[in-house]
């Protein structure tokens, strides 16, 4: 019998290959399953909101913290690297609220050469035209962000401003990256202009339906908008 079986041992060691194969294959399906139905829910939910928003109305949800109102940003980076592309191409979202105008898309020059760069020039954006949003009550500044490293640092300059870039947190950022060093310039410049600023960390693509999840989603999706749009300038002119 052993040695029988020994003849059928490569047959039997195929099928033990076959069904984790398959296990991880089903693993696979179900997470892609779960991710098509969030993204479902999300545009869902985008529609909904559409439907009862009238398209000239401007829809801005201030927050409220420890008793004081926030204006609150969402920000956040993106990249892309297209297999017929000579480059990575980066870009940023800012998002107020449905239809503000002060929402925007970023394409994001050639210095930005990480995630983390064009996470930190989205908020510098953001620093630069939140005053422009009309929020007779909006004094404070709440922005939120997706990128932990991105929170962190802007924390420190919020808190510390110039100061700041003597930390250990930012000093190697600094020394080999000037397009952070521009952003953190930008953040310093505008952070006088609230009373305060507080920085929150938020996760990205949960799924979740709450404002900071939406809101987290509408930057997102303009930032890809802006890394498709800086593609197809970027292939025109080749």
């Amino acid at each position: 019998r052993r040695d029988a079986a020994g003849s059928f041992e490569p047959i039997s060691a195929s099928l033990d290959m076959l069904e984790k194969m398959n296990d991880e294959h089903r693993d696979l399906v179900k997470a892609q399953i779960q991710h098509i139905r969030s993204e479902i829910e999300r545009r869902v939910n985008a529609i909904a909101e559409s439907s009862l928003t009238d398209p000239t109305q401007i829809n801005i949800q201030l927050m409220q913290i420890d008793g004081l109102y926030y204006l609150p940003c969402f920000t956040d980076g993106s990249c892309m690297e297209p297999a017929n592309s000579a480059r990575k191409h980066f870009g940023g979202g800012v998002f107020f609220g449905t239809n503000c105008p002060h929402n925007a898309e970023i394409q994001m020059d050639g210095s930005v050469r990480d995630i983390l760069a064009a996470e930190m020039a989205s908020i510098a954006r953001a620093l630069e035209i939140a005053h422009l949003v009309s929020c007779s009550h909006a004094q404070n500044l709440l922005l939120v962000v997706d990128n932990l490293q991105a929170v962190m640092l802007t924390q420190t300059i919020v808190e510390k401003g110039g100061d700041g870039s003597n930390s250990g947190l930012l000093a190697g950022v600094l020394n080999s990256d000037r397009s952070i060093q521009n952003s953190i310039d930008t953040i310093i410049a505008n952070k006088d202009k609230w009373n305060d600023i507080q920085v929150r960390h938020v996760n990205s693509h949960t799924g979740r339906t709450d404002a900071f999840a939406r809101g987290n989603q509408s930057a997102d999706d303009l930032a890809t908008a802006a890394c498709r749009n800086s593609f197809t300038n970027y292939t025109n002119l080749q």
